[in-house]
């Protein structure tokens, strides 16, 4: 059971409109987007941090030997991980298969979850953890004709959330120290 939880992050909204008279979300997230039940008259800042995937890997840098758990139960923590399913019971082959092929794609395979492809690693549970689901939004808010700006934080500052996970350094796996804000407008005119 311990190792189907090895870095187990599940984010998910809750529509309000059964708890309340004026609910704050009051259907599934997707749903509102695609229909256009928000206000479309406010442009929207969005975005993500370098590397936001390693939050996934915070047992591992403290504890390399993390990853041979990883690597040993990837067929389920994969697939829970990458697809946001919270049941190991309803883990399908295709997800198995699925996860697999994204391992190929970004380290070249399960033999590689190690150290030497933690970027690879990141970079994996970076997309489809935060950045995949920033894209959908866009692609949502520029369909109902809202203007969307669009960032990527990549400063390394002083103090790292990764310090309250008793990782005393602040961690970034690729250095830029020329560039803190990449970002980027879409004007759905």
């Amino acid at each position: 059971e311990e190792e189907n939880n090895v870095f187990k992050l599940l984010f998910q909204a809750v529509p309000d409109s059964q708890y309340t008279p004026s609910p704050f979300l009051p259907g599934p997230p997707e749903q509102l987007l695609q229909t256009g039940q928000f206000n479309t008259d406010v442009d929207v800042l969005t975005g993500t941090n370098r590397d936001e995937g390693l939050l996934y890997f915070f047992d591992v840098l403290r504890n390399a030997s993390a990853l041979d758990v990883i690597r040993e139960a990837w067929d389920t923590v994969g697939p829970l991980n990458l697809f946001d399913i919270a049941n190991p019971e309803e883990i399908t082959v295709e997800d198995v298969e699925k996860s697999h092929q994204l391992l190929d794609y970004y380290v070249g395979g399960v033999e590689n979850i190690d150290m030497v492809h933690l970027q690879g690693l990141t970079d994996m549970f970076t997309d489809s953890s935060f950045l995949f689901g920033v894209f959908k939004t866009v692609n949502y808010l520029v369909e109902q004709g809202v203007g969307v700006h669009q960032y990527m934080l990549t400063h390394r500052g002083e103090f790292s959330f990764t310090q309250l996970f008793g990782i005393p350094d602040t961690v970034s796996i690729v250095e830029d120290p020329w560039t803190d804000y990449d970002g980027y407008s879409v004007d759905p005119t």
